[in-house]
């Protein structure tokens, strides 16, 4: 059997695919001409937004209508009168202004009250500050951030480093990973605890050299010990220990002087600990928390598995991948065939 239409699910974080939650702020409705006397005056001695500084501090509304217009206000600092978007919007008597003032958590209103009489600015609206709901966290994808703005104008940046899609050699390399993965394994080894794992460089392509650099088949074990990705990153371990012994060897020949002289962890490209750096895992089953670990530590570049489990530590669980209290972070996808 040849598999060619395989798909790839990208397994994102939890902040990545988690719902739009809100948060309780208070905000107060002012003249577009009241909005930088505020902002000196008054805002500057509220708690600062330290964990919402992707919200935008003002919302524009349509007076007439009474209706969001879906349009932010990008407040102006310094030189506000030599900017003439601001004066036309200060002489539109038919716009108003939504400032965000402080999360209700924070600060109580009567407090809020007794901060603006301290203050002594003197608005044309009365000072009525009500409660509205913001995004509570910053959005990280394009769908959150169309979520967001919905509720509340936010800064948006989207991330495309480390997002970029597959490249064709990794597709061409992987139609060819994966099949070889299930055809030396029968539809018990597919669909049941049997694992086997493939470690390779996928950017490279597979006519240029010995592609598939660790393979361990028919991995069926009683302790995560011995999963089929310790193990394959012990085969890893062992090879790079052999690398190095004979790199020091040709070292030692080369310049003929003492070991207690010689320094290897940064020749040549050998940097010590990281057995996996750059390379990427492809494996039939979802990895445990052990193997999820050792995958961290190794520094690998990808993930591909074909099913999930019930203690995987990827999809299943924790996206362990991704973890921000971790010091290393790797792309991992669902291949759906």
């Amino acid at each position: 059997m040849q598999l060619e239409n395989i798909k790839y699910n990208e397994i994102l974080s939890f902040n990545e695919t988690r719902s739009v939650e809100s948060v309780e702020f208070y905000a107060l409705d002012l003249k577009p001409q009241d909005s930088n006397k505020i902002l000196k005056q008054y805002v500057s001695k509220l708690p600062q937004l330290k964990d919402y500084l992707f919200l935008k501090r003002f919302k524009r509304v349509d007076i007439q209508s009474d209706s969001d217009t879906s349009k932010d206000f990008v407040h102006t600092f310094t030189n506000c009168t030599e900017n003439d978007n601001l004066r036309i919007l200060f002489d539109n008597n038919n716009i108003k202004l939504t400032i965000l003032l402080s999360p209700v958590s924070e600060v109580s209103l009567e407090e809020l009250e007794i901060i603006y009489k301290a203050s002594g600015t003197e608005l044309e609206l009365e000072f009525s500050p009500y409660i509205v709901n913001v995004p509570k966290y910053q959005p990280l994808t394009r769908d959150q951030f169309n979520q967001c703005k919905d509720i509340w104008p936010v800064n948006f940046k989207e991330i495309k480093i480390g997002k970029e899609p597959l490249t064709a050699t990794e597709k061409a390399n992987l139609t060819i990973i994966i099949n070889k993965l299930i055809n030396n394994n029968d539809q018990d080894g597919v669909s049941n605890n049997l694992n086997s794992v493939i470690i390779t460089d996928l950017t490279k392509k597979s006519e240029d050299n010995d592609s598939i650099l660790i393979e361990c088949l028919h991995s069926k074990p009683k302790t995560p010990v011995d999963h089929a990705i310790m193990k394959s990153i012990e085969v890893v371990a062992q090879k790079e220990r052999s690398k190095r012994a004979i790199h020091i060897d040709n070292i030692l020949k080369r310049k003929a002087i003492d070991n207690d002289d010689i320094t290897t962890d940064n020749d040549e490209g050998f940097e010590k600990g990281y057995l996996c750096k750059d390379l990427d895992v492809i494996t039939l089953q979802e990895p445990c928390a052990m193997c999820s670990m050792a995958l961290v530590h190794s520094r690998i570049r990808k993930l591909f598995y074909i099913n999930t489990h019930k203690s995987g530590c990827i999809e299943s669980n924790y996206r362990m991948h991704q973890l921000n209290d971790l010091n290393h972070k790797f792309r991992s996808y669902r291949v759906d065939l």
